[in-house]
């Protein structure tokens, strides 16, 4: 039996960590694999049982190290503690590094999944499979240089888009027989039976979920809500954890939207809410993918998202199935959720059919392959 070594970097609720999961699920039907997880979160480790229970799984960057980061972010006003915070932020790279490198020369494998793009080029070969997640950005030569060395080092290139496939193709042609489109992918049914979870909600609401960053641009989200809830009944409900939560959280209060928006928290099971609300919105400033939109779209639920590089836009059909806007205009997304809301059908029936295109059922087939090519 090939052994494949897979290597993700959480077990925190995101939608990477999630699809990385899946991978080892698929995976581990077929063959012998082993899980190397960059962070232990402790208690963090929402994603834990996941696992399933004949991978084999470690840590290569220690709790400890995890725990000191965690702990000083929250406090990097104080200078101390943003000095502590660095500190501590080199001595995980510095450890990750140093660990994953030994552990890769002491193991035995057929395969390496490096799913988030970040093992050291020194420990990669033509057994290695990387993974892009998001657009490539401006592209100075010191990133371009590293991405060459990491490309001619690998077997196989994998990037979750067309989008992105483009734009890979278009900066580094000479990787074309080694690039391969491979869409996320979903257990739509397993959505279905969560989504089946009572919960307590007093309005209608429009549902925005994502990690708490600056990246997912909530702020404008916000803004754009401000400006139009004394046009719709909806509330706003945004489900999610992450180093701006405070941030978001001051700034409802600071604009006295608390009433009407309101923070539901990190939420291990976020379907219930999908499957309740009125309308879905995404407003980041960037994306690898896009994943929750496919997950409301399932549940038959109109979007309104940014056309933000690189997943949106191909997801909904360039508009077909659901409002695009510019990203930070938070005007257009305010008549945007309006325009949503009046529509006849909070029901649509075309987006659960783009859904399924990415079901997990269509996507198996092409992960195996990566074996057997």
């Amino acid at each position: 039996m090939k052994k494949i070594v897979f290597n993700t970097d959480s077990l925190i609720l995101g939608g990477a960590e999630k699809i990385a999961l899946d991978y080892v699920a698929i995976l581990s039907k077929k063959y012998e694999v082993e899980l190397l997880i960059n962070e232990d979160n402790g208690a963090g480790n929402k994603l834990i049982e996941s696992i399933p229970k004949n991978v084999k799984y470690r840590y290569v960057v220690s709790k400890e190290t995890i725990e000191k980061i965690n702990r000083y972010r929250d406090k990097k006003k104080n200078i101390l503690y943003k000095i502590l915070y660095s500190y501590f932020l080199k001595k995980r790279r510095a450890e990750y590094k140093k660990n994953i490198v030994q552990i890769l020369k002491d193991m035995e494998y057929d395969y390496l999944f490096d799913f988030y793009c970040k093992i050291p080029i020194e420990s990669l070969d033509q057994r290695a499979i990387t993974f892009l997640h998001s657009s490539l950005g401006e592209l100075k030569d010191k990133k371009r240089k590293e991405l060459q060395k990491r490309f001619d080092a690998v077997g196989k290139i994998i990037v979750v888009s067309d989008s992105l496939k483009n734009e890979v193709q278009k900066n580094f042609k000479e990787y074309n027989s080694k690039l391969k489109r491979i869409y996320n992918f979903f257990d739509f049914k397993k959505l279905k039976e969560l989504s089946k979870e009572k919960i307590e909600y007093e309005k209608k609401y429009i549902l925005a979920c994502s990690r708490l960053d600056k990246n997912k641009d909530l702020i404008t989200l916000i803004k754009a809500f401000k400006s139009i809830e004394s046009k719709v009944e909806e509330s706003l409900y945004i489900v999610g954890d992450g180093p701006e939560y405070k941030n978001i959280n001051n700034f409802i209060k600071e604009n006295r939207c608390e009433d009407k928006v309101k923070m539901i928290g990190q939420q291990s099971n976020p379907y219930k809410w999908m499957k309740n609300c009125e309308l879905f919105v995404h407003s980041s400033k960037r994306e690898g993918f896009g994943m929750v939109l496919v997950e409301a779209m399932s549940f038959g639920k109109n979007v309104v998202a940014t056309d933000c590089p690189i997943g949106p836009s191909e997801i909904l059909g360039e508009g077909r199935y659901g409002e695009l806007v510019s990203v930070g205009d938070w005007k257009k997304l305010g008549e945007s959720l309006v325009i949503s809301l009046e529509k006849k059908s909070r029901f649509n029936e075309d987006n659960i059919d783009r859904a399924l295109e990415f079901s997990k059922e269509n996507i198996e087939e092409e992960i195996y392959n990566l074996i057997g090519e």
